[in-house]
């Protein structure tokens, strides 16, 4: 253990070992730190040990190990260290190397920093290894073992002859090559390997991605929605109730075709979705199926008031979760019922080709509404990142952290719903009627249709970010500021902006209006004509919107320092359209429907309404002339009402 150079101090070492036996067991307590310099003399606040296989270090609660300044570098020889409840491996942030360890991370202890283990046997019985609160560097592995059964694990490298085993707790990323992985239990958020071998029979899987040579079994758990495989004949299924695109096949010979979706399922009962078009990608012959039998399936309706449910729903079967009744995480559900009126489910709840009515409970986080699915949401509370795909979801009341319409997808917001947010996300539509919003925007290629409700709260700010995608803002009020950014659109006829409006550069604001000043001084608009305003000389702005609400703004070209002032960036496109009115779209929403025919009706009888006296024709009387004259343009429209 010691080098030529350092004989002397091997000496001095020796010889307190001989007046003092090696102690089997040192104890790190509270305020004290192990670092190399200690382990490599042998000798610890008075207590001498070998580094050797049955010596043991304790770092208690509030004593550490390692080093925060300096390299940690120690050739460990078979001993043991073990974490305790409130005990910390650190380093610097240069990383620390260990050899011949066998480290054992219990309940309440931790890693922070990144340790390079060569020939280490690492059990994450608990604990947290990695800095806490992101993917942050825990381990590089050569010729170890790692066995994950509780506790957080951080990012995780390996390149050489390595074994590791997940069956509790969290991984947060395990990327290399040349390894055995094993995961029965727990969830690993990403999955990056080649040149190894993977067995899957059980937990969540979230994100995996397979490169060559890398053999991979799967008999139970669930591969999450993101799966990437670029080489052929990679991942054996051990499936029954296969469908491609909702029709039953018998197997996968024919390769998985481009943006299909294909469901079985595994020989646990968990639910595989995977949907090749929405997050994934595999070429058409990775996937082999071994098929599996698991009995007919039983279609009589489930009934789940207590206890945990089952990990997924079989094709044509039926489920209502209600009382306490529980389902776990990444519950699938393909070509099936389901209904929630109570109770709980966990994370990452998946569904295809399938109704879901929501009426109560609490949905975790991660929902995702794969192609094919109905969802209808009419009460109940739903976790962030709701996500939707080839499918259509109404949200009528509950609340829902975040949803977000995704490729092909439809989400529909009515006046009972609330959301933390709600986007439209690259190619899906999200049409808001009502509710009550905390954020809300696009992204490239998505529309977000508002036609009332609220988003934001006075005073509070926010922003509705359009990115590259577009909003349309007919009516309700909007406390958020408005933001368009490259690529982005807002189109503006109706509705109360009270939060100003930001358009950075190679954006665009369209406003639809009923008239229209410019530094005080009325404009001059053609009907359907856009008119840029290409003023940047901070005159105020001011229209009267298509359904008469009034807007203004000054459109600067630039933020004022120091202020939240709006602005117009001279390469944004600023349009002001006039707009033609539906003499007959009474309540002035611009839409002519039954509620305008009914409003009329109200304010004829009643003497009183949007127009002075009820005259509709504007002939300086109110008689019944009016009436039919509003009942002939009502059921026969003119052009500009269309």
């Amino acid at each position: 253990m010691c080098a030529i150079a350092h004989h002397a101090k091997c000496v001095v070492v020796l010889v307190a070992a001989l007046a003092f036996p090696a102690a089997a067991q040192v104890q790190v307590g509270a305020g004290e730190n192990l670092d190399d310099t200690s382990l490599n003399a042998g000798l610890f606040m008075g207590q001498p040990f070998i580094l050797a296989p049955g010596t043991a270090f304790e770092i208690n609660n509030a004593g550490t190990i390692g080093n925060q300044v300096g390299a940690f570098d120690v050739d460990f020889a078979g001993s043991t260290v073990n974490i305790n409840d409130g005990g910390a491996f650190i380093v610097n942030s240069g990383g620390a190397r260990a050899e011949g360890l066998i480290l054992n991370l219990l309940s309440g202890a931790s890693t922070d920093g990144r340790i390079n283990t060569t020939d280490c046997e690492l059990n994450i019985l608990g604990g947290t290894a990695g800095a806490p609160g992101g993917v942050s560097h825990a381990f590089d592995l050569t010729n170890c073992v790692l066995d994950i059964q509780a506790g957080r694990v951080g990012r995780v490298t390996g390149f050489t002859n390595n074994m590791i085993t997940v069956s509790g707790g969290t991984a947060e990323q395990l990327l290399g090559q040349d390894a055995t992985i094993e995961i029965s239990g727990g969830i690993v958020r990403s999955l990056v390997i080649s040149r190894s071998t993977l067995n899957i029979s059980g937990g969540f899987t979230e994100r995996v991605s397979l490169g060559f040579q890398t053999p991979t079994t799967v008999t139970g758990g669930v591969v999450g929605t993101e799966l990437h495989i670029a080489h052929t004949d990679i991942m054996t299924l051990h499936a029954t109730d296969l469908r491609l695109d909702g029709v039953p096949i018998a197997d996968l010979d024919a390769g998985l075709p481009p943006n299909a979706t294909f469901t079985c399922t595994l020989a646990d009962g968990a639910v595989q979705i995977i949907a090749e078009h929405v997050e994934s990608h595999i070429v058409p012959d990775a996937i082999t199926i071994a098929p599996i039998s698991l009995g007919p399936i039983d279609t009589a309706p489930i009934d789940l008031a207590a206890g945990i449910g089952p990990p997924g729903l079989r094709p044509g079967q039926m489920l209502t979760l209600s009382g306490t009744g529980e389902l776990p995480d990444a519950f699938g559900a393909a070509h099936a019922t389901l209904a929630i009126h109570a109770g709980q489910v966990g994370d990452w709840l998946r569904t295809s080709f399938t109704d879901v009515t929501i009426a109560g409970g609490v949905i975790g986080d991660n929902f995702r509404a794969l192609p094919g699915s109905n969802v209808t949401v009419n009460g109940g509370v739903i976790g962030s990142q709701f996500q939707a795909f080839h499918s259509t979801v109404d949200l009528n009341a509950g609340h829902v952290e975040q949803v977000v319409a995704g490729p092909g997808a439809t989400v529909n917001i009515g006046a009972g719903a609330t959301t933390g947010a709600c986007h439209a996300g690259n190619g899906g539509t999200c049409n808001v009627a009502g509710g009550s919003h905390a954020e809300g925007g696009t992204s490239a290629g998505g529309l977000l249709n508002i036609m009332d409700g609220t988003f934001g709260q006075p005073g509070q700010g926010g922003l509705l970010r359009v990115w590259g995608g577009k909003t349309t803002i007919s009516d309700g009020t909007i406390h958020l500021r408005l933001e368009a950014m490259s690529g982005g659109a807002i189109d503006i006829s109706g509705g109360t902006i009270a939060g100003g409006i930001n358009a950075w550069a190679s954006s665009a604001i369209n406003l639809f209006v009923q008239e229209a000043s410019l530094d005080n001084v009325p404009m001059t608009l053609t009907p359907g004509a856009p008119t840029i305003i290409a003023d940047r000389s901070s005159a105020p702005l001011r229209v009267t919107l298509a359904d008469g609400s009034p807007l203004e703004f000054t459109p600067r070209a630039a933020p004022t320092v120091g202020t939240d002032e709006e602005f117009i960036s001279p390469s944004a496109v600023l349009t002001i359209t006039l707009v033609e009115t539906c003499p007959c779209d009474w309540n002035t929403d611009l839409f002519l429907n039954d509620t305008d025919f009914f409003d009329w009706v109200n304010d004829y009888f009643a003497q009183s309404g949007p127009r002075e006296e009820s005259d509709f024709n504007e002939d300086g009387s109110e008689n019944a002339q009016d009436f039919f004259d509003f009942v002939n343009c009502f059921f026969t429209p003119p052009a500009v009402c269309e």
